[in-house]
């Protein structure tokens, strides 16, 4: 049965917390070592300016932040699983990628993206990005979807399935 879910990325509040917290034990380890001052504040500015990088990402201002994705798949015979393919919206442009499940719970799917770069100056070969999705990344109808389609319609969902409903023996 294949798939084509629409999925609107929001501002997960859960990873900013996150986020927030290991900046927050990064910077008051900085303070802990014994190094010069110079070294100390450097180390904090870095700190700080790689929160608010994530932030930005997080909030959908930087170009490299993953703000929509159409997921399709379709069964074709003699292909495991299917034919997956999406459109990313990235770096400010519709991307065709690849894509597949790399883990699926209930608070946590993460989604591998295969795709050509637009521009040939970051080399040769597949680009590769990762989709963290927490419960609060998309909204609830969206992620229901997402989630029935990554258990009962994926590779990935088909061994968590195949995992939890082995058969039971013959008597």
């Amino acid at each position: 049965m294949p798939v084509n879910i629409m999925l609107d990325l929001k501002f997960s509040r859960i990873e900013f917390v996150a986020m927030l917290l290991f900046h927050l034990v990064a910077i008051a380890a900085v303070n802990q070592i014994a190094a010069p001052v110079l070294i100390v504040w450097i180390l904090r500015i870095l700190t700080g300016l790689s929160l608010l990088t994530h932030i930005r990402r997080l909030s959908g201002l930087s170009a490299e932040a993953i703000t929509r994705v159409r997921l399709a798949s379709s069964e074709t015979a003699g292909s495991e699983g299917g034919e997956k393919q999406c459109l990313l919206y990235y770096r400010n442009r519709l991307q065709p990628a690849d894509w597949e499940v790399g883990y699926f719970s209930e608070a946590l799917i993460v989604l591998r993206f295969s795709f050509e770069p637009a521009h040939r100056t970051l080399g040769p070969g597949m680009r590769r990005r990762h989709l963290l999705l927490l419960t609060d990344s998309l909204p609830e109808q969206q992620a229901r979807r997402l989630r029935t389609g990554v258990r009962f319609h994926t590779r990935g969902g088909e061994a968590n399935r195949s995992q939890s409903a082995q058969p039971k023996p013959a008597r």
